[in-house]
């Protein structure tokens, strides 16, 4: 499963000399990934591990991953025209982002073997896991959504080909092709966090199903008993984290095939962060056939993307004057085939002369 969302704020550009450009941005960011998650734990968490049939069954998961984190960014941009040649040009641009972490959790180094007895005994054996998390209960009041402070940017630059001076006047390109590094950096959670660590040859966590938690912190400390014999805070290693963002590298191309007809290619290449913890961004590549004018647009976005395995997707977008709006799961939406997967986007998009 992997889950983005964004809320674009208040931003701007704005010419501040002749090829030169200044822009500001807020947002607000989510990005989650879980990843092989095997069956076994995948049946057991929907049925709360209250399924009989698979009481005094020894499972194992070696694989499940997760890593999830929120945050505010403030992205200060920068675009300028690098080289102006006849007809060709190159245009540049960087940002540089101050960013702010609302919450995070990670799951990594997964090695647990357990067994479910009954509703009185959950047993693991030869176990360990490392995981961390900021304060859930804090988001409960505003002024402490702030867990932690990062730096992140992107930079990258386009070249556009025109077929005459006047076209070029008119920015009406014939080709531009586009290439960019996204979200590079990271975030520190250091407030109101911590980082676990558990392992056990054997453990036993009695009466599971009748145990009760009033926040996170009251969790880390029954799996800390659990798993050192009682020690409530032996788990904590910990009291911040880093969180890589969803780097990726971005290919894009646009062709002025006919007067108001145009055809983009995209391709975006999520780069993963080895053993670190940090959201990771699928592969996508797809081509988007459309219809432009200075009022109206309609564009029909074909890609597939890549997760673990492929996954095709047809889409459809709609601008009238300022206002878009698109999603690339129209099918499910009408009841045509099952919904798998869903990206939805709209907004206001004006312009000043």
């Amino acid at each position: 499963m992997t889950l983005s969302t964004e809320i674009l704020g208040p931003s701007f550009f704005i010419k501040v000399a002749k090829k030169h450009e200044l822009g500001l941005t807020v947002a607000a960011r989510a990005y989650g990934n879980v990843r092989n998650i095997t069956g076994n734990l995948g049946q057991n968490a929907f049925d709360y591990f209250l399924s009989s049939n698979r009481w005094n069954t020894t499972f194992q998961d070696q694989s499940a991953r997760v890593n999830a984190m929120g945050w505010l960014e403030y992205g200060l941009h920068y675009a300028t025209v690098i080289s102006d040649r006849g007809l060709n040009e190159i245009k540049g641009g960087i940002s540089l982002n101050y960013l702010q972490g609302v919450g995070a959790i990670y799951a990594k180094n997964t090695n647990v073997t357990y067994k479910v007895v009954d509703t009185t005994a959950m047993v693991f054996s030869n176990t360990t896991l490392d995981y961390g998390r900021t304060d859930f209960d804090d988001l409960k009041n505003l002024h402490d959504r702030n867990h932690g402070h990062g730096f992140g940017a992107d930079l990258g630059v386009t070249f556009l080909h025109f077929n005459t001076d006047e076209d070029k006047r008119k920015d009406n390109y014939l080709y531009k092709i586009g290439i960019s590094l996204l979200d590079l950096g990271r975030i520190n959670f250091n407030r109101n966090t911590g980082s676990y660590h558990l392992s056990a040859a054997s453990a036993v966590f009695n009466n599971w199903h009748e145990a009760s938690f009033t926040d996170n912190k009251q969790l880390d400390q029954t799996l800390s008993a659990v798993f050192y014999n009682g020690d409530s805070a032996k788990s904590r290693t910990g009291s911040s984290f880093r969180m890589a963002l969803p780097t990726a590298l971005s290919v894009q191309a646009d062709y002025a095939i006919c007067g108001p007809w145009f055809a983009n290619l995209t391709i975006i290449k999520g780069l993963g962060h080895g053993g670190n913890a940090g959201v990771v961004q699928p592969d996508v590549y797809g081509v988007t056939p459309r219809y432009e004018t200075e009022h109206y647009e309609v564009s029909l976005p074909i890609s597939v993307v890549y997760y673990g395995h492929w996954q095709p997707r047809v889409g459809l977008a709609v601008r009238v004057w300022y206002f878009f709006i698109g999603g690339d799961a129209p099918g499910a939406l009408l009841k045509l085939n099952d919904l798998r997967q869903v990206s939805f986007y709209s907004g206001i998009h004006y312009f000043i002369k």
